[in-house]
């Protein structure tokens, strides 16, 4: 396998050098373009990607790739005997356009890394051996940092640190590169292995899996984090992995900068969290607070943010234990108190501070004031309710909380 990679790549050099193609390239020339365009940065010439995407097939060093791929037991074998509904990605033509991109990728000149070349047919010779691909997620983490340079999820997921220049390679590939790329700092993953013996590969499972995690992040600390994209991505240089393409999250806002930081404790804490938030049969009242608390994190103005902290509020310490909120009263500020401290001192502050914050609602509904002119304490109280409304929730999910009726009363009349 090393020598018909390697030979492959020498030939394709060749034959694009003799098509006038330069002899070195960025990044930016050698993404497909989705639109068809010439490249910005080479207005004189078509996009490499899309080049070789339309005339590749019928390139003498294709030909010849091909020819030496049939002759390979093990791959031939593994191609007419795949019942897998993705068995064209171990298409000759599949293969030689994905070595040839992977390279030019890490290489930005026609002339062939023979150690990477050498890895990348390695790779790929374990992929047909093993009769294996790779289905490989990334998605940009918005606004988040965290001094945790690696966390596991507990689902398959991980979120790592990434660089300046990596964030850019795999940034480089969208129609029209974000403008805020240089801003990502950590990325979501999902990498798993599927059989092409399975005729069922459950590739999209990414997608249930991911869906709380973001949530779940909103339940650890403030500010806006979320996820605007989710790509495939290539796996190890030469593996055979599946490209399933993009899935936009529009109604996630992209942030543009880090306005969301995970505590080593909240990172400590992530795993066992997300399990929490993605079972089912919460009650009513319990997920309506957590919707809202996801849902806080996506507004553009404090004022609109707060209100939705102080509906989850409303929602976990009210009368109604079917999802309605009940009444802001004297006994939600209370019941929270109790139910959140056992300290006579910081349960007589959260008290005191969910009467300002039943202020500063009023205010706010009824166009008595806005959020510059409240006072002081009404004011730190708008911050506060989102700390109440994560922590409630939170707690809630971690102890399992029985929310119905007279949960309360009871909790309180047995305290000690």
């Amino acid at each position: 396998m090393r020598a018909i990679v390697t030979n492959f790549l020498k030939d394709a050099f060749e034959w694009l050098a003799d098509e006038g193609v330069e002899s070195t390239w960025s990044l930016a020339t050698i993404n497909t373009a989705q639109n068809g365009q010439k490249s910005y940065t080479m207005p004189a010439v078509p996009d490499i990607g899309y080049f070789l995407a339309r005339h590749l097939a019928d390139a003498p060093c294709y030909v010849d790739f091909a020819k030496a791929l049939e002759g390979d037991k093990v791959y031939t074998t593994l191609r007419d005997t795949s019942s897998s509904p993705h068995k064209d990605m171990l298409s000759s033509s599949a293969i030689a356009h994905a070595l040839l991109m992977t390279h030019m990728h890490s290489v930005p000149r026609a002339e062939v890394d023979r150690d990477f070349a050498e890895h990348m047919a390695d790779n790929l010779a374990e992929s047909i051996a093993r009769g294996v691909f790779v289905v490989r997620k990334w998605s940009p983490l918005e606004g988040f940092i965290c001094e945790v340079d690696h966390i596991d999820c507990g689902n398959g997921y991980v979120i790592r640190r990434m660089s300046d220049e990596e964030a850019y390679r795999l940034a480089s590939g969208w129609n029209k590169f974000p403008p805020d790329f240089g801003e990502w700092k950590f990325c979501l993953e999902w990498t798993k292995e599927f059989s092409f013996n399975d005729e069922h590969p459950a590739i999209n499972e990414w997608q249930r899996l991911q869906s709380p995690i973001v949530p779940t992040l909103r339940l650890l600390g403030p500010g806006h984090v979320g996820v605007t994209t989710t790509r495939s991505i290539p796996d190890k240089p030469g593996a055979i992995t599946l490209d399933t393409g993009q899935m936009w999250t529009p109604e996630t806002p992209v942030c543009g900068s880090a306005e969301y930081k995970l505590s080593k404790e909240g990172a400590a804490d992530l795993s066992g969290l997300i399990k929490l938030v993605a079972a089912k049969g919460h009650p009513n009242s319990l997920h309506l607070a957590l919707e809202r608390v996801r849902i806080g994190a996506e507004r553009r103005r404090l004022e609109d943010t707060f209100l939705d902290h102080i509906v989850a509020l409303e929602a976990l310490y009210g009368d109604s234990t079917d999802g309605l909120p009940g009444g802001l009263s004297y006994k939600v500020g209370f019941r929270l108190a109790m139910f959140l401290y056992h300290d006579p001192a910081n349960r007589r502050d959260a008290f005191s501070k969910m009467k300002a914050a039943q202020r500063a609602r009023g205010a706010l509904v009824h166009g008595t004031s806005n959020l510059q002119n409240l006072k002081g304490s009404e004011r730190a109280a708008v911050i506060w309710a989102g700390d109440a409304a994560r922590a409630s929730v939170r707690k809630m999910l971690i102890e399992t909380t029985p929310l119905a009726a007279g949960y309360f009363d009871d909790l309180i009349f047995t305290m000690k």
